[in-house]
C-alpha cells in the first residue's frame, strides 16, 4: 500500500509506503483520541440544543419549531434506533409540513405553547401543561383511597386543576415553600473560582491527543458522530411511509403542475 503524495519535476508521482495500515483505524483513534475534548464538546452539543429549545418555548417561536425537531432527530436516533420521540418528531412534521392544511397547521404550531401567567417570554409547551395536569388528577384519584368508583373519579379529575390552584394559593398566603427541582440557593463564588481555574488549567476545548476521561471513554465529540446516515435515512423512510398510510394531502396543499406530469397525485408524499 502506497500513498500519493506529490510529482517530480519530470511528471513521475511521488509515492511513500503506509506503514500504519497495520494499526486498525479504530484501534489509533481511541488510543491518540483526545477523550476530555471529545466529552466537553459533546456536552456543549447537547447544552445548546436544549437552550435553543427552551429559548424556542418561552417566546413561543413557531418559525423555529419545524428546524429544532429536525435538529432534534439525529438526536433521538444517536441515543437509540427504536427512539419513540424519533418517531413522534416524524410524525409531527409529517402532519404539519405535508399532510394539514395550511389553517389546521397554524392551529398546531400554535396550540404547541401556551401562557399560563401572562407577560412576554413566559409561555410553555402545551404538552408540559397537560402532563401537570395529568399529575394533578392522579393525586387527587389516590387520595381517594378505597372509594374509587367511576362517579368519584370523574367529580374529582375534574376539578383537579382548580384544586391544585387552591392549595397553591393557600400554600403562599400561609408562606409556605413549595419543593422545587431547581436550586433554591445560588452557587458559592468560592466554587465558581475553584471552577474557573480547574477549566483554566485543563483547558478542555483545547485538542490535545491521549487525554484521558475516566468513565467517559466511549463518548464521541459529537452526539451525531456514531450514526449510521444510510441506516437513518431507511429509518426514516420507512417511519413516514408507516405513518402515512390512510392520509392524502390536503388539496389545498397540492402545487398545480402540466397535464403531461404523472406525479402530481396527491397520495404521493414529498420527501422529507
Amino acid at each position: 500500500m502506497y500513498q500519493v503524495i506529490g510529482k517530480t519535476p519530470d511528471g513521475k508521482l511521488k509515492v511513500r509506503p503506509i506503514v500504519e495500515i497495520q494499526t486498525p483505524p479504530e484501534m489509533k483513534a481511541e488510543k491518540n483520541d483526545d477523550q476530555l475534548f471529545n466529552y466537553c464538546s459533546n456536552l456543549c452539543n447537547w447544552a445548546l440544543h436544549l437552550m435553543a429549545l427552551e429559548d424556542t418555548a418561552k417566546e413561543g417561536d413557531i418559525t423555529r419549531t419545524i428546524p429544532n425537531l429536525m435538529y432534534a432527530i439525529p438526536f433521538f436516533y444517536s441515543h437509540s434506533r427504536l427512539s419513540k420521540y424519533f418517531i413522534e418528531a416524524i410524525d409531527y412534521i409529517l402532519k404539519v409540513e405535508h399532510l394539514l392544511s395550511p389553517l389546521n397547521k397554524m392551529r398546531v404550531l400554535e396550540g404547541s405553547y401556551c401562557n399560563m401567567r401572562g407577560g412576554t417570554g413566559n409561555n410553555v409547551e402545551q404538552d408540559l401543561v397537560q402532563e401537570h395536569s395529568v399529575r394533578n388528577a392522579k393525586t387527587l384519584i389516590k387520595q381517594l383511597g378505597a372509594n374509587k368508583t367511576e362517579k368519584a373519579i370523574i367529580r374529582c379529575t375534574g376539578a383537579a386543576d382548580i384544586t391544585m390552584d387552591i392549595v397553591k394559593n393557600l400554600d403562599s398566603a400561609l408562606s409556605m415553600r413549595t419543593q422545587s427541582s431547581r436550586h433554591s440557593k445560588l452557587i458559592c463564588e468560592k466554587d465558581i473560582k475553584e471552577v474557573e481555574q480547574t477549566l483554566r488549567q485543563a483547558r478542555p476545548f483545547e485538542y490535545t491527543p491521549g487525554r484521558k476521561c475516566i468513565g467517559f471513554d466511549q463518548i464521541k465529540r459529537t452526539p451525531l458522530e456514531k450514526i449510521d446516515k444510510k441506516d437513518m435515512e431507511e429509518r426514516i423512510k420507512w417511519t413516514y411511509t408507516r405513518l402515512s398510510w390512510g392520509n392524502t394531502v390536503s388539496q389545498e396543499n397540492v402545487v398545480e403542475s402540466d397535464d403531461d406530469d404523472d406525479d402530481d397525485d396527491v397520495n404521493n408524499l414529498p420527501d422529507l
